[in-house]
């Protein structure tokens, strides 16, 4: 094996801000972790229900990325920049449309899915009042 910069270089050109933006996200629920420790046990088990949820809901359209990202990559290899262009459109359709349908599941469907992670009726309304309340 021989290290070749240039290799390197397109691979962090190509998957650097795939890499970032993973790494940003769950640095930032650390964080907001931290903060909420000192709202009570019933407000922890609530952020910590829906930090699942949000897991859940968002790890395939994480994998969407990361699969057009080595989509990108090899079109981008094997100099395909129409294949490229065809595909961002249909990945951006294909993603919005899950987004959506995903995004109605966890608005409507909050206590069903709360009540997975915990049984506490006031942990489940903690939950769904922070879900109804954010913008």
């Amino acid at each position: 094996m021989v290290y070749d910069q240039a290799i390197s270089k397109s691979i962090l050109s190509l998957a650097g801000l795939t890499a970032l933006q993973q790494s940003i996200m769950n640095l930032g629920i650390l964080m907001v972790q931290g903060r909420i420790n000192s709202f009570g046990v019933n407000v922890m088990a609530a952020f910590s229900s829906a930090v699942k949820i949000d897991t859940l809901a968002y790890s395939p359209v994480q994998d969407f990325g990361n699969a057009y990202s080595t989509f990108v990559a090899q079109n981008y290899g094997a100099q395909q920049e129409d294949r490229i262009k065809q595909g961002n459109r249909q990945a951006s359709w294909w993603i919005l449309a899950f987004c959506l349908v995903i995004s109605s599941l966890v608005v409507f469907w909050a206590k069903p899915l709360l009540s997975l992670f915990s049984s506490d009726p006031e942990v489940i309304q903690i939950g769904r009042s922070k879900a109804a309340s954010t913008p």
